[in-house]
């Protein structure tokens, strides 16, 4: 799991240790797990680190580092990371037993249904087929033209 580099800031594609990342949210309804792992020179000094996890078939992936410098400044920055590596964390997060979540039991159950939705096709693509299958020949027609542009999603 990396930093994203942005316009005005590159991190040299500094790696997240994936074991610095604690099992247990910060937030009773969203998956923010506590980071205690080395940051990037230009991001010290914090004083508390989230790694930030929204997995979503239909939205996609959205992964965050967010940190708070002690002094009101929170910053966010967008992490890249494989699908192999968000599985390994978040198969480690759901397979725990649910009260060390941190999270409330209805929104362990809305994130685990995500999540369990989006692992689906994302290691078994073929399951894609029944869906595709059952699209009008209109909307068939829209998804070939338009597979790889994802702007033409509305």
């Amino acid at each position: 799991m990396q930093i994203s580099n942005g316009i005005f800031r590159n991190y040299g594609d500094f790696e997240l240790d994936i074991n610095a990342v604690g099992m247990r949210s910060v937030s009773l309804n969203d998956i923010r797990l506590p980071y205690s792992g080395e940051l990037p020179a230009q991001m010290r000094p914090v004083q508390s680190a989230y790694v930030y996890l929204n997995v979503q078939l239909v939205q996609g992936v959205r992964l965050v580092l967010l940190t708070d410098n002690g002094a009101g400044k929170c910053s966010r920055r967008p992490l890249d990371a494989s699908n192999e590596e968000i599985i390994s964390l978040l198969d480690r997060f759901f397979t725990q037993d649910a009260g060390s979540t941190g999270l409330e039991d209805y929104w362990l159950g809305v994130w685990q249904a995500y999540y369990i939705e989006w692992r689906k096709i994302v290691t078994s693509p073929s399951r894609l087929l029944d869906v595709i299958s059952n699209l009008s020949d209109r909307d068939k027609q829209f998804l070939q033209q338009h597979m790889m542009d994802r702007n033409a999603v509305s």
